[in-house]
């Protein structure tokens, strides 16, 4: 892992690689880093790959907001949920200027922002991102694909934590459902969703 760690930042601080080739390899060690949970690797990897975009600021949104994205995860994971929210509500921005309000990236956004928000204890904040997040979602890609189903689990960890059961598990039964509908479906690795790891120190639910 080391030596894969120098080869790729090497390789991606060489003159023969793109400005958008390099910050891809970058991100995607740290992203890799993430996972094993080796927060401080990754967050060096990312941080790294957002100087590298910063030599083209007016190119690369795609990439820049998929690290904005993933950087504002790990800060929520690490305790930093304010700089976490700062972060987020950046890619949104960017996800929304460059790729328009009803692209399913922009419920990913709105889902991990709303995540931090119940995280904080802002619900009312949180209530309608989380609408929106399903509204295009489901729009967007269907009722049963699993973007949808991320998003009413993390929606159903909020009605739970404002005393509303019932509801909670309506949202949880129609989550896992489509899940096992759609066992051979998966959502990518472009961005970090709150779905996809354990959520601020909450245990993770299985997919």
């Amino acid at each position: 892992a080391v030596r894969l760690h120098e080869r790729v930042t090497v390789l991606a601080n060489s003159a023969t690689l793109s400005v958008g080739d390099s910050a891809g390899l970058l991100h995607q060690l740290g992203s890799l880093y993430y996972v094993q949970r080796k927060y401080a690797e990754a967050e060096s990897l990312f941080r790294q790959a957002l100087a590298v975009l910063d030599r083209e600021p007016d190119a690369h949104d795609g990439g820049r907001a998929a690290l904005l994205n993933n950087l504002g995860m790990l800060c929520g994971h690490t305790g930093r949920k304010t700089e976490a929210i700062t972060l987020l509500e950046k890619a949104l921005v960017v996800w929304e200027r460059t790729l328009g309000p009803g692209h399913p990236n922009i419920a990913r956004a709105l889902t991990n922002l709303a995540g931090l928000y119940v995280a904080q204890g802002r619900y009312r904040d949180a209530e309608p991102l989380f609408k929106k997040a399903l509204n295009i979602a489901e729009t967007a890609l269907g009722p049963e694909n699993l973007l949808v189903a991320v998003v009413l689990m993390e929606k159903a960890v909020l009605l739970r934590k404002t005393d509303r059961k019932g509801e909670a598990k309506m949202f949880e039964q129609r989550a896992r459902a489509t899940r096992e509908n759609q066992q051979n479906q998966h959502l990518g690795r472009g961005t970090i969703d709150v779905g996809d790891l354990q959520t601020f120190g909450e245990q993770p639910r299985g997919k």
